[in-house]
């Protein structure tokens, strides 16, 4: 940790009065305005000055420290200017970021295999087979200014899901992101942690329980070392409508079915978890059981995708809380309500060492499909 001493030594070893002022303002305004400590951006000029000094050899102290000045104050500018609000929370749920437009592209090749002049006077794709972007408007109902252009190889989106109290307020909500494809997959994002992060406040908000904020484009999570009990987040009855029991999930699948961004919230225990992802998928499969089950219930599967595996550090015999999607698989006579999952928490007191994969497991022992 810097001490008051060091930064003053910083200080006063500046050579030009006007930048050595010109930096103490900086660095109040960033510790105002965004939060970040006057000791940061004072230690940020001394790391830029010692590298610039190799970079610009020829110039004379007070002109370096001129030119050092105005780097570290053009980063810190961007910053300054951003309407961005400051939010902590923890975030619950990522997904794994989802090609928009995979669908759209997959649907307008197969009409124009089958049907080329179908697919150009409906707006399926061009003469050369091209997809088009078919829709007109949006959901909030503007306008689509890219409607029949040829629609990109990928177009990702990423939803993030919390809880988060904005600064100066004492309010806690839930909140929902949409990493749009330049930052989806990109974005460290981690969960069940206490973060910080900066957000805009979305003008349209559809949802009086949910809190619909947009990325701040150089957004991160950084987490926090404050102790905070997850467990305080799921019991304090923020949540209460997301909550459900295990046997329970047919008829809330059912009620929420309709909804591309439904939440679901359950605990269990870990009856079983894969030693190895699904080859095709990269999904682990989780079994949850407890007492609300009947005793011949197999239990409900849970998928774990690819970027929460560093989660898992758990086993059989657990306590979890598990955030995610619920989905309705049929085979044959039988239907089952499983879990797609965005996010997972084993709850400490019952927490049971990970599972060691036993000698001999292959991946072909773990297949399942999801």
């Amino acid at each position: 940790m810097t001490t008051s001493n060091e930064i003053e030594a910083i200080l006063k070893g500046v050579p030009d009065k006007d930048v050595k002022g010109g930096l103490e303002m900086l660095a109040k305004q960033c510790e105002t305005k965004l939060g970040i400590p006057k000791e940061t951006v004072i230690k940020d000029y001394e790391a830029a000055a010692k590298q610039m000094a190799t970079q610009l050899k020829g110039l004379d102290a007070k002109t370096l420290a001129q030119r050092v000045f105005v780097k570290v104050k053009g980063k810190y500018k961007a910053e300054l200017r951003s309407p961005a609000a400051f939010f902590k929370g923890i975030v619950l749920g990522v997904s794994e970021p989802f090609n928009m437009v995979a669908k759209a592209r997959r649907e307008a090749h197969e009409v124009y295999t089958t049907n080329p002049s179908k697919a150009v006077e409906e707006g399926w794709t061009d003469a050369e087979g091209t997809p088009l972007d078919r829709k007109k408007t949006y959901a909030s109902g503007a306008p689509n200014r890219d409607y029949g252009k040829p629609l990109p190889t990928q177009s990702l989106i990423q939803n993030v899901f919390g809880v988060c109290q904005k600064r100066g307020e004492k309010t806690w909500k839930i909140f929902k992101i949409m990493l749009g494809d330049n930052l989806a997959g990109k974005v460290p994002v981690p969960i069940m942690k206490p973060v910080v992060f900066r957000a805009n406040v979305a003008t349209n908000q559809r949802d009086s329980n949910v809190l619909a904020l947009n990325p701040y484009s150089r957004i991160q999570f950084d987490v926090q070392q404050e102790e905070h009990d997850v467990m305080d987040i799921f019991e304090g009855g923020l949540l209460n409508h997301l909550l459900a029991e295990l046997k329970d999930l047919p008829d809330y699948h059912k009620r929420v079915a309709s909804d591309p961004q439904r939440v679901v919230i359950v605990q269990g225990d870990v009856q079983y978890i894969s030693p190895e992802p699904n080859r095709s998928t990269g999904n682990r499969m989780m079994v949850l059981d407890d007492a609300t089950l009947d005793e011949d219930h197999p239990g409900v599967t849970c998928w774990i995708p690819e970027h929460l595996h560093s989660v898992v550090d758990f086993g059989s015999g657990s306590r979890v809380v598990v955030v995610g999607s619920t989905t309705e698989a049929k085979f044959q006579d039988d239907v089952n309500y499983l879990i797609n999952v965005t996010g997972l928490y084993a709850i400490p007191k019952f927490k049971v060492p990970a599972d060691e994969v036993p000698q001999g497991v292959t991946r072909r022992d773990a297949q399942q499909v999801r």
